[in-house]
């Protein structure tokens, strides 16, 4: 009887090589599998004609049982390699996923407000503002109008849930406003003077916020907003002191300060992201610095008094 030789480790090789040349481009599990069953069935064919040339020749009544038993051994060993390449790609795209989750929460977290409170103390340019927040639609609404004075300092922060087209009028609005509108990076995009019980729209794509203060601001597109109410709010006088509580540094306040070896970490970052300009490079940076402001947030108070 004439032995058939089918799958041994040579022609395992040389299958797997094949499949990793016409799957090196594709990037779906479901095209790879077809691949793959592609290639298998296209080997059983051949070993599926060599039995037939063996029957034909020894009269055999039905296939040897080791072709069938190296075809099963074959498919395991390629439903195993799918498997593993799979598992990785899971594991990286669990990875990224991560990441932009983390990079979300520190967005967030930048944005976030005090929306409890009625008032809300904002910075914005070289100004500062004690605002209302118009968060609800009823709020967004009703907005400004109606009154009939508004103090320097004050004005009315509308905020938007997603960056979005966002369009203004002064309808009802019986005081002259800038109408200020601000995207998702808390920079300002335009400034539009609202005229009093004016129909006339004024708008603006990807606002995520909208402040109205008196006409005349002097706040200008470029200026960026600042939500964080201890910034740059308290105007007393603020110093960078030494151990022996000497002054360093007179700051105007909100300022955050890296201590010399996580700056030297944060140069080096910024170096190789600027010279690669590659996007994991700049997250890379981006991470090591909110990891610093977290290590500021959460460490112990120090003092050290001041010798003046």
């Amino acid at each position: 009887m004439t032995q058939i030789t089918c799958f041994n480790n040579t022609s395992l090789e040389e299958l797997k090589t094949k499949f990793n040349d016409l799957t090196k481009d594709v990037t779906t599990e479901e095209q790879q599998q077809e691949i793959g069953i592609t290639l298998v069935l296209d080997k059983y064919k051949q070993l599926q004609k060599q039995i037939n040339a063996l029957r034909k020749a020894s009269n055999l009544s039905q296939s040897p049982i080791k072709t069938i038993e190296s075809l099963i051994d074959i498919k395991a060993k390629y439903s195993k390699t799918v498997q593993d390449l799979q598992t990785k790609i899971n594991s990286f795209n669990n990875e990224l996923t991560n990441i932009q989750k983390e990079e979300d929460n520190q967005v967030a977290k930048q944005h976030e407000i005090e929306v409890d409170s009625k008032l809300v103390k904002i910075a914005i340019g070289d100004k500062t503002f004690t605002v209302e927040i118009a968060k609800t639609e009823e709020e967004k609404e009703i907005g400004l109008s109606n009154r009939e004075s508004l103090d320097n300092n004050k004005g009315m922060l509308f905020v938007f849930d997603e960056p979005d087209e966002v369009s203004f009028w002064m309808k009802d609005t019986l005081i002259p406003l800038d109408i200020i509108f601000i995207n998702d990076e808390l920079e300002v995009i335009s400034v539009h003077q609202g005229v009093p019980n004016s129909e006339e729209p004024m708008s603006e794509m990807n606002v995520s916020f909208v402040l109205e203060v008196n006409v005349n601001s002097g706040i200008k597109p470029g200026d960026e907003l600042d939500l964080s109410p201890e910034s740059q709010i308290n105007k007393d006088k603020m110093l960078v002191l030494d151990s022996n509580g000497e002054s360093q540094m007179e700051l105007d306040g909100g300022e955050r300060i890296f201590s010399r070896a996580n700056t030297r970490t944060l140069i080096r970052f910024a170096k190789k992201a600027y010279s690669t300009q590659n996007d994991n490079d700049y997250k890379a940076l981006g991470k090591r610095v909110f990891k610093f402001l977290q290590t500021q947030e959460t460490n112990e108070p120090e003092f050290v008094k001041s010798k003046n």
